[in-house]
């Protein structure tokens, strides 16, 4: 992460850091700037104006959270995060029924509880009744 600024000649790879995207890359240049720029957050307005599409998107806001637009045009939000090294997803409700600010702090309150050692599908899962139809 960060800023890597590498000397190079021809034919010199450009990095050794394994972390840099150029890892392996060799250039003609004498001098590269390998900068890892972090996504920026969500706004309502992109949500809005995103449309679907013929597969699902991601929309990505930081700490594992995403609103996934499916191909007929549900919005929901998405939590995704490691418990005893597998990956989970929780969901955290459709938008615009719950808004950015809420998905949020849902996302905020479950990594307090993954930080406390509690998986928060399965916390998740007692406290919820069972509906049957």
């Amino acid at each position: 992460m960060g800023l890597c600024a590498l000397f190079l000649s021809q034919s010199r790879p450009v990095t050794s850091d394994r972390s840099c995207p150029h890892y392996g890359a060799t250039l003609g240049a004498s001098l590269t700037r390998c900068i890892e720029v972090a996504p920026k957050p969500l706004t309502d307005t992109a949500i809005r104006a995103t449309k679907p599409q013929a597969k699902a998107v991601r929309l990505f806001d930081g700490g594992g959270l995403y609103l996934e637009v499916s191909p007929a045009g549900g919005k929901w939000w998405r939590w995704k995060y490691r418990f005893g090294g597998k990956e989970n997803r929780l969901s955290f409700g459709v938008y615009p029924d719950v808004p950015l600010k809420a998905a949020r702090d849902k996302r905020d309150a479950a990594r307090r509880q993954l930080a406390a050692g509690i998986d928060t599908s399965l916390a998740r899962r007692a406290v919820l009744p069972l509906v049957e139809n």
